[in-house]
């Protein structure tokens, strides 16, 4: 009765949600075809910034194509913080991460992005191990990655390992919180992740970066951006090797009959290399026409000693699994950017993507004593096309796009019939801007369908408002869903099983906060910004492999489930030389269906694999005409549920982290002048990560380093 109840609340909310819609879009529309009929030869304020705004940043570079600065680059409002605004997501609650503000740091992709408020990261191991990414509480093939608005995640695991992706090939990471269905479709419950790989500008920029420490790890880099004329070319490579030879705790097990007390372990097979290349060419035609050609491809080869298992001289750990992943994604793009007046800019792709990963373990799995030795192969090939256009009629303003999109997903295995299906979407959105641009009303609207599945209508609506200079509301709702993957539809291996009759996970998103900035305050406040925000994530058939019996594992749909956070997040810059940035992020969640057979209660029932809480604090000292720079961070996780009775957990803990770096080439300039070969920056720096030796574990149990040194030296000319 109480289940029949919720879904009745919750089929009434999304049907007052699409007819809210509706009749929003329907007005919207009207006034769009009056600003058609009579457009407007008036000045159009930029796409992204509000009244009010003073001292505004924008990342774009000289050179680019209009349509592709607001489609990739978009404005901040305080470069200080994180906060930002996507062009395709204006309301959302987003965050941008510049890799060039911590080049005084050895940092990753992944390590940026579990600094971020509602963003967890899980590391399956020490360096170039795998690492997952989870936003507002959402499980990791629950948020969408993409490389230039491309997507990364597999159809047959239905997320992407943020270890394939090195940061020296990343100009931007944008950060999308919170239903993202609109914009990307299928599994972006959590959030989206765009990674805006480095672009040519107006001058010729070539850098190089090497790096060593702890654990026998060393990476190096080296890409170069120009434009020929009309032309332009960025290519790079990054290298990456580890042995992983790191120390650990083994876990402390306590049952009924023993206790298997915790003992130093180094953890085996664990050697790890990667090679990424990447290239991309671009035309630009002349009147906003614009060819790009790019290829994105990497090889990792890594150990897979997975968990530590009592007991055994090596704690469980196995010694002879190994990952060969080959990753490779080509895109063609097409862009027109003054088209109608200038008015109207069209895009449009071709795309393929092919991963193929190849996964050998000798060891015998249960029941049929077999070893393992699997080779899948996942294929993507789609096309896009979007157009874009600005319309103003008297005081209103609008933004709409329109969006076509087919792809076909393939699969093949040597363990498990080959298959594949067709997905096809369309989208329309607007952005309405009232009052002088104060007020921003988003709807929006995606229609996806896909081969074997029933039709998804996936609304959104937005809401921005200015309430005072640099103090903003902003609140959103939307419906967003994600479609199995391959691995739960069809895996049969061992004792574990997939299920081709799951229904696609559900959710309804919503958020509400407030954003505030402020500039030049006083001789000692630069910069300064808070954002709040709460949010509530309502799940329906959530797909979990759980056991049926004693000897199978199957993909299942579970009962309704709730997220609800909190998000704080603030920085100050004080006296031109002190930035302060922290946040902090709250989650509950629980699970209404009934206990699983073997567990004793369902009261209490949590979602295993998010930490309850998490905060964050970075103190850096950067003068502003020094070349030294220092920062130290402490990152806090709260304890994680390992199962849905919440019994077991990993501890939480705190993480302490430090750097120095000093810019050499300002030096060498003081001492000998301006020499012609030194180039424009020579940074080198010192990383102590997890200085205090903190014993850490990932959310499913994967021991990770403690104290951990690096070096990096990082050049630009």
């Amino acid at each position: 009765m109480v289940a029949s109840a919720g879904d009745a609340c919750r089929e009434a909310g999304e049907g007052a949600l699409k007819l809210a819609l509706a009749a929003t879009i329907a007005v919207l529309w009207w006034v769009s075809a009056a600003a058609a009929a009579e457009p407007d030869a008036g000045s159009e304020p930029e796409p992204g910034r509000y009244e009010g705004d003073e001292g505004v940043e924008s990342s774009a570079e000289e050179g680019q194509g209009v349509g592709e600065a607001r489609r990739q680059l978009p404005t901040a409002r305080i470069r200080a913080f994180e906060m930002a605004e996507l062009p395709e997501d204006p309301t959302s609650f987003s965050t941008i991460i510049r890799p060039d503000d911590h080049r005084g740091k050895h940092e990753t992709v992944a390590n940026l992005l579990a600094a971020s408020v509602g963003v967890q990261v899980r590391h399956l191991g020490g360096p170039g191990e795998a690492s997952e990414i989870s936003i507002r509480g959402s499980t990791h093939a629950q948020v969408v990655v993409e490389l230039d608005g491309l997507r990364l995640n597999s159809a047959q695991t239905g997320a992407f390992d943020l270890s394939a992706i090195p940061l020296s090939m990343v100009e931007q990471i944008q950060v999308a919180r919170g239903g993202g269905s609109l914009q990307a479709g299928s599994a972006a419950i959590g959030g989206v992740v765009n990674l805006v790989p480095i672009s040519p500008g107006k001058e010729p920029v070539s850098n190089a970066s090497f790096s060593g420490g702890s654990f026998g790890t060393f990476q190096g880099s080296l890409s170069h951006a120009r434009r020929f004329g009309q032309s332009d070319l960025v290519a790079g490579y990054d290298g990456f090797r580890t042995k992983g030879n790191y120390g650990f705790q083994s876990v402390e097990i306590v049952t009924q009959t023993e206790r298997i007390r915790s003992r130093p372990l180094t953890r085996i097979n664990s050697e790890s290399s990667r090679h990424v290349g990447w290239l991309r060419l671009g035309h630009d035609f002349g009147s906003g026409m614009r060819l790009t050609v790019s290829d994105y491809l990497s090889y990792q080869s890594r150990g897979a000693p997975g968990l530590d298992v009592p007991p055994g001289d090596e704690g469980g750990q196995n010694a002879d699994a190994h990952q060969r992943v080959t990753r490779n994604l080509l895109d063609l793009k097409l862009q027109a950017d003054e088209l109608w007046q200038g008015r109207l800019s069209a895009q449009g792709r071709v795309y393929g993507r092919y991963d193929r990963s190849h996964y050998t373990d000798p060891t015998p799995i249960p029941i049929t004593d077999d070893p393992i030795d699997n080779l899948d192969r996942n294929w993507e090939v789609g096309a896009r096309v979007e157009l874009e256009t600005d319309l103003r009629s008297g005081p209103v303003g609008h933004a709409v796009a329109l969006g076509f999109e087919a792809r076909r997903d393939a699969y093949s295995s040597n363990r498990a019939a080959s298959q594949g299906r067709w997905v096809v979407s369309a989208t329309l959105q607007d952005e309405a801007r009232f009052f002088d641009d104060r007020l921003s009303l988003t709807p929006g609207l995606r229609f996806e369908w896909a081969e074997g599945h029933e039709s998804q209508w996936l609304p959104r609506l937005g809401v921005g408002f200015e309430l005072a200079a640099g103090v903003r509301l902003k609140a959103n709702v939307e419906r967003s869903y994600r479609l199995p993957n391959f691995n739960e539809l069809y895996f049969d291996q061992g004792p574990v099983r997939g299920n081709p009759n799951l229904l696609p996970e559900t959710a309804l998103n919503a958020d509400v906060g407030l954003e505030l900035a402020v500039a030049r305050w006083g001789p000692w406040l630069t910069d300064a910004s808070l954002e709040a925000a709460v949010f509530v994530n309502d799940l329906r058939n959530s797909i979990v492999f759980q056991a049926r019996n004693a000897f199978v594992v199957e993909a299942t749909n579970t009962g309704p489930a709730r997220i609800f956070g909190l998000e704080l997040a603030g920085s100050l810059r004080l006296f031109h030389w002190l930035d302060l940035v922290a946040n902090w992020t709250w989650l509950d969640t629980s699970v209404e269906d009934p206990p699983s057979e073997g567990e004793i209660s369902g009261a209490g029932r949590v979602l295993p694999g998010r930490a309850e809480s998490q905060w964050f604090i970075r103190a850096a000292v950067n003068p502003r005409d020094s070349a030294g720079r220092a920062s130290f961070e402490v990152q806090h996780t709260g304890r994680i549920p390992t199962s849905f009775s919440g019994a077991s957990y990993v501890s939480g803990r705190t993480v302490l982290n430090a750097s120095l770096s000093y810019d050499v080439a300002v030096l060498i300039r003081r001492v000998d002048g301006d020499l012609p070969w030194l180039p424009d920056d020579l940074v080198a720096s010192l990383t102590l990560s997890n200085f205090t030796d903190q014993s850490v574990r990932d959310a499913v149990g994967f021991p990770q380093p403690g104290r951990t040194f690096s070096f990096q030296l990082k050049s630009r000319w």
